[in-house]
């Protein structure tokens, strides 16, 4: 246990600042640029649901300064905090042994080292549905009225770290009803707090639907996210036969009477969460695979359980010193991609430099690729200073969602700020991706006469780059 967790926290450390920001990543860098009075006004109308994330990387960016590995590196430390809960819960359901080969199983897993070395909440609300956990067996142990507060605080909260949340929620709530512990004042007042907290989060989802842009999954997509979630295909293999084994184990345990209640806790928060997905999908996709971080710790507890009981004694150990070599050799993937999606910006921006001459402008009708981009060329080739970007509002007031709603090119931009914006240049470069918003730039910049000259690719996700010249 103590070698893999050496070997990951140096591996994220070495890895936090190879790649660039990408598009949210770029985001969350902007956000803990504001001032808080900013912020806090701007939190009420976006990502409500991650402000608790967003303040608190502004406080730890604020000390570390803001750079890959200085706003990633709070990942990191949430990442790590998970595994001492990882190991906490794994004593509460196996012996110190297999609570230690549960913590190597999730420690050398690629999905885990992708979530550490990725700068939005994803680690965070890990940690902090982990030690909800931990709360909610303890407040089961000890049913003072006390434990049951704090519990309901923390898992309330946690839905302003990340709307994931609410899926290990329903999970420990299914827990209650499924062992039978919903019983006197305390689970009833831990549920009223957490009624109260989601009260903000839904009024912001309801109105609009802030999840629109998760594209309706194909099945070779479902297949591709449940690999990258457990590591790769063949660890997908892997992590589903020792799930069922301990699936198999648990029932029967059950028929001969020997399993207690916390034996069922890594059962329902695997099988519950997943099932909520399965349920929404013909409604709205959830399949993203960085959503699964709130899933992945039982989900792994339940594989450990599989290969402890199907292992014979003398070879389980054998078998999971296998498996944990096994996700090592697939963390070598991770050198030369180790985040989700490495958009380049850092030599994009040292591109633009080249290319953008005096009476040119730049313009980001997708204010994510604004952000990121504005950031890396104002730190790495400070063309900004020189070359107009557009729109003319300062990166800290752009408002993606409210861009995406009116697909103007600012906040709550008419068309006739469009047209305003784009005269008197003699090349406009438009970067970012196909997208309606990027539509409607075009048809301004041909109502006033340009012409789109040519396409290019900059870095391996900027893929549109038009040229507009008057």
């Amino acid at each position: 246990m103590v070698v893999s967790v050496v070997y990951a926290f140096g591996f994220t450390l070495f890895l936090a600042g190879r790649a660039s920001f990408w598009g949210d990543e770029g985001f969350a860098a902007g956000m803990t640029q504001l001032r808080w009075g900013r912020l806090v006004r701007d939190l009420g109308h976006i990502d409500v649901n991650m402000s608790l994330y967003y303040a608190f990387a502004k406080l730890w960016v604020g000390v570390f300064g803001l750079s890959e590995v200085g706003l990633r590196s709070f990942s990191v430390l949430c990442a790590f905090g998970s595994l001492v809960a990882t190991y906490r819960l794994g004593l509460r359901l196996f012996d110190r042994r297999w609570a230690c080969w549960l913590v190597a199983l999730v420690t050398v897993n690629p999905f885990f080292l992708r979530v550490a070395l990725t700068a939005r909440p994803y680690a965070m609300v890990m940690l902090a549905s982990l030690v909800a956990t931990l709360l909610l067996l303890r407040a089961l142990e000890q049913p003072a009225l006390g434990w049951w507060v704090v519990y309901g605080m923390l898992a309330g909260t946690s839905l302003y770290i990340h709307m994931t949340a609410a899926l290990y929620i329903a999970a420990h709530a299914v827990f209650l009803v499924v062992t039978r512990s919903v019983r006197g004042r305390g689970p009833r007042v831990a549920g009223v707090i957490i009624a109260v907290a989601t009260i903000p989060t839904v009024a912001y989802i309801a109105p609009v639907n802030t999840l629109a842009w998760i594209g309706k999954p194909t099945v070779r997509g479902v297949v591709t996210i449940a690999a990258r979630t457990t590591g790769s295909p063949v660890l997908l293999v892997v992590f589903t036969l020792a799930v069922l084994g301990g699936l198999f184990t648990i029932v029967q345990m059950a028929r001969r009477a020997t399993a207690t209640a916390i034996d069922w806790f890594p059962v329902v928060a695997t099988l519950v969460p997943i099932s909520v997905v399965l349920v929404l999908l013909p409604f709205q996709s959830l399949l993203i695979e960085l959503y699964f971080a709130v899933v992945f710790v039982p989900m792994a507890a339940l594989a450990t359980r599989g290969i402890m009981q199907l292992a014979r004694p003398r070879s389980d150990a054998v078998v999971l010193a296998v498996v944990v070599l096994s996700m090592t050799l697939a963390t070598i993937g991770l050198w030369q991609h180790p985040t989700t999606t490495d958009q380049k910006w850092r030599s994009a921006a040292k591109q633009f430099a080249t290319l953008v001459h005096h009476g040119d402008a730049v313009a980001f009708p997708d204010s994510f690729y604004r952000i990121t981009a504005e950031y890396y060329s104002r730190r790495d080739a400070g063309w900004t200073a020189a070359v107009p970007i557009l729109p003319s509002a300062p990166w800290d007031t752009l408002r993606p969602y409210e861009l995406d709603r009116t697909s103007r090119l600012g906040v709550e931009r008419t068309p006739e700020a469009i047209d305003r914006e784009i005269v008197g240049h003699d090349r406009i470069w438009l970067v970012g991706p196909d997208t309606e918003n990027m539509h409607v730039v075009v048809q301004a910049l041909t109502r006033h006469g340009y012409r789109l000259e040519a396409e290019r690719q900059v870095t391996n996700i900027v893929q549109d780059l038009y040229v507009a010249s008057s």
